[in-house]
This record gives C-alpha cells, sequence and structure tokens, in this order.
C-alpha cells in the first residue's frame, strides 16, 4: 500500500533515535539538579529520545515548556509514515533539528501552559515533528478550567481537574440531538434522559451510559459502510474530530447509507444511532433508564496468564 516498488528479496528495517548512543541519564541527572531555567534547558538538550512534553516551574514563580528530543529532518517529501526504499540513500535523514529550534516557552502571556499531546506548534513552524497529535480536546478542557477556575487554582481544584471526566465532542453531539425530530416516542423519553446533563462521563450517570452507546452507533452507522475493514472508526479523538466536520452538514455524503437504495441524511442517522443504542442499553442494563450506569458497562477484566489456568 505504500507504493514501494520491491526487489525480488528485501527486508524491512526500522531507524529509531532511542537505539543511538546518547546519555540520557545525563538529562535526568540534570532534571534533579537544575537551579532555574537555563539549567533545565541544558539538562533537556540531552534528553534525545523519546522525544517528550515537559514543563518547569521554579520557586521564582517561573513557568516553561520544551520539546526536546532528537527529531529527524527528512528528506523532502517523506514524512516517515510510510515504508520507503532504504537500499537508495534517497530517504536518509539529513539531521536532527537544532536543540535551540525545537518549540519552547518561558513566562507565556496567559500566565499557565497547557500541554496533553496536542501540536504545539503550527503550520509555520519550519520543522515537521509529527503528522499524528491528539487532537486537542484534552487540552481545550484543561485550558476551560484552569480559565474557569472560580479563585486561585489550589492542589484540591488541581485534584478536581484529574478527575473531570467531560465529554467535549458529547457537548456538541447532544445539542444537535436535542433539536432533530425523532421518529418514535420511546425515542423522545430516551433522548430526555439527556437534559440537564453536564457531559461528565461519571462512572453512576444514566447519561455517560446513553450517549456512550449512541456514540458508538453513531460511528458505525455514518462509517462503517464507507470504509475497508481495516480503517473502521475506533471512537478515539481522531473520529471524535472527524464526525465534528461534518455534524453541522445534515447533507455530507457520509451520512448517507450505501448499503441502502435511498439518500440518508444526518438526521436519518442519529435516530437510527439513538435506536440502537436503546436497544443495546435495554438488553445489556434492563428496561428502566434510571438503573443505567456508565461504569458498570465500561470495565474491563484483567486476567493472569498462568494462575487464571487453573
Amino acid at each position: 500500500r505504500a507504493g514501494v516498488e520491491l526487489p525480488e528479496n528485501y527486508a524491512i528495517s526500522l531507524r529509531w533515535t532511542a537505539l543511538e548512543p546518547t546519555c540520557l541519564i545525563c538529562a535526568i541527572w540534570g532534571f534533579n539538579t537544575a537551579q532555574d531555567w537555563d539549567e533545565f534547558r541544558a539538562a533537556a538538550a540531552q534528553f534525545s529520545a523519546p522525544a517528550q512534553n515537559i514543563v518547569y516551574a521554579d520557586l521564582e514563580g517561573h513557568i516553561g515548556y520544551q520539546t526536546p528530543g532528537n527529531i529527524p529532518i527528512r528528506a523532502e517529501g517523506h514524512s516517515g509514515e510510510y515504508p520507503v526504499p532504504g537500499w537508495t540513500g534517497e530517504y536518509e535523514w539529513q539531521r536532527y533539528i537544532p536543540f535551540e529550534q525545537l518549540p519552547f516557552a518561558f513566562n507565556p502571556p496567559e500566565g499557565y501552559i497547557a500541554t496533553a499531546n496536542n501540536a504545539v506548534v503550527g503550520p509555520e513552524y519550519p520543522y515537521m515533528i509529527s503528522q499524528q497529535f491528539a487532537h486537542g480536546f484534552r487540552a481545550r478542557r484543561i485550558v476551560d478550567l484552569i480559565e474557569g477556575a472560580p479563585a486561585l487554582i489550589d492542589a484540591a481544584y488541581i485534584q478536581k481537574m484529574h478527575g473531570d471526566n467531560m465529554d467535549l465532542l458529547a457537548a456538541e453531539l447532544v445539542p444537535v440531538l436535542m433539536e432533530i425530530p425523532l421518529e418514535s416516542q420511546d425515542l423522545v423519553a430516551a433522548r430526555d434522559l439527556f437534559q440537564g446533563w453536564d457531559y461528565q462521563m461519571d462512572m453512576d450517570s444514566a447519561p455517560a451510559a446513553l450517549y456512550a452507546a449512541f456514540w458508538k452507533q453513531l460511528l458505525s452507522g455514518t462509517f462503517e459502510d464507507q470504509l475497508p475493514e481495516y480503517s473502521g472508526p475506533d471512537g478515539g479523538a481522531r473520529w471524535m474530530q472527524v464526525t465534528r466536520q461534518i455534524l453541522y452538514d445534515p447533507a455530507s455524503p457520509w451520512w448517507d447509507d450505501q448499503t441502502t437504495p435511498q439518500v440518508e441524511s444526518r438526521d436519518d442517522i442519529f435516530n437510527r444511532s439513538l435506536e440502537a443504542a436503546l436497544g443495546e442499553l435495554q438488553q445489556a442494563a434492563g428496561k428502566d433508564p434510571s438503573k443505567w450506569a456508565w461504569g458498570d458497562l465500561h470495565t474491563l477484566t484483567f486476567y493472569h496468564q498462568v494462575m487464571d489456568s487453573f
């Protein structure tokens, strides 16, 4: 699928910065002994792999951010995402991005730093760090909580931030669902569960359970008919962003179910998805919505490969 014309005999190889000789422990030691921002950055310059988001704070009230790591500058037109011929030398790494040109911030005007694996540079940045970043939902929520803090942020508020379960896509999807005409009173009754919901995916939340089922069915009903099986939607942040892109376009061709002769709209798929979600929940958790709880459905059981075999 990468479009590489392969010789009869070939092998696949991988080059990784973490396998090159460096003094990573020097960076860790430097972080532990740094007395100021300059010494912190000197330590970060030795943090070769893997690339990280590192934040800084000191007793003087200064804060900072640094991207460290050996990040290769690749041949033009090559992103590193797909295999390339290694026997030509055409795609060899040119060099590493100089440390002084890696993204950093010191005492930014906002007065805070929010990082959650989101892109830290825009398209104007001259080098490619990666083409795979988180799509900003977590970072956006961190910023919202910081800027919306009712008072000075203390340890208790930080604890609240860490325990926050708000689904930012739910805050966009549910208001749309609340406005569209539904095809039955059963669906209207189910939708009423979202009235007043704060979009927190709490363990004891019935609306959270219904939303999770609806989101699962919405993804399936929207995309699986038009995509190959190996690239179907998994519900992660990428698919959240994709869904946001078409949410306010009710006639987007993505909403149409290619397996039927008619042309479906967004509202049709929302109706189907809510109906399927309702059926799934009733089968899994009973017909009484007051007894639905996200924590009862969202579980994981760990098995020991040896001890559980007895």
